[in-house]
């Protein structure tokens, strides 16, 4: 089964969502394609506090670094970038990425770290949100994820302030996989109550 997720680092949602994703990848035959979602883009329309626009600026920047080392490296470079920059912001609190010492980290060759202020890179960006948006609709943001195949189907979430563990968590993706297969389900949703459990640093 081969998944998209669609992903902004600077999301906390999102991190507890893909820590989940990885620990259900152990147990279920899934490929994972991170697939970038820029907050700043989606939401520069909308009226949000500065530190909130100051977060998704940042994000947007690594996306771009995302995407040159996708190309640089392949796909497999992004899941290692992804952990690399959740580590640093949802963990450390570091909120301006060294992305020079990112991209080292994490092995990654050439000059992917000067993506940051390239806008050139935003093509690539834009572009998979477009195939999200199509998929999962226009009020969504993130996390997203999406069932790819020859008729995709996807979700806004699943949103969870912390990341099931072990059998519970293999159950919520199998279910979450049934209701896509089930046509014109749409959503599901209760109120939140509870912050981003992002768990031990990876």
């Amino acid at each position: 089964m081969r998944i998209a997720f669609y992903f902004d680092p600077v999301c906390p949602w999102c991190w507890v969502t893909a820590r989940w994703l990885m620990d259900v990848r152990e147990h279920r035959t899934i490929e994972i394609d991170w697939r970038p979602f820029s907050l700043a883009l989606k939401n520069e329309e909308v009226d949000q506090p500065e530190r909130w626009q100051v977060a998704q600026r940042e994000g947007h920047r690594a996306l771009r670094v995302v995407e040159a080392a996708r190309v640089a490296e392949g796909p497999e470079a992004v899941e290692r970038l992804y952990i690399e920059m959740s580590r640093r912001w949802h963990h450390d609190g570091e909120r301006e990425f060294d992305f020079a010492d990112i991209v080292g980290a994490v092995g990654v060759e050439g000059p992917a770290a000067s993506a940051a202020d390239d806008p050139s890179w935003d093509v690539p960006i834009e572009a998979a949100m477009v195939d999200a948006l199509a998929v999962v609709g226009d009020d969504m943001g993130v996390p997203a994820i999406v069932f790819e195949g020859a008729d995709p189907v996807g979700f806004y979430g699943p949103i969870m302030s912390s990341a099931p563990p072990g059998d519970e968590g293999v159950s919520l993706f199998d279910h979450l996989a049934a209701l896509a297969r089930v046509p014109g389900f749409f959503e599901l949703k209760r109120g939140r109550d509870a912050r981003p459990q992002l768990g031990n640093r990876p």
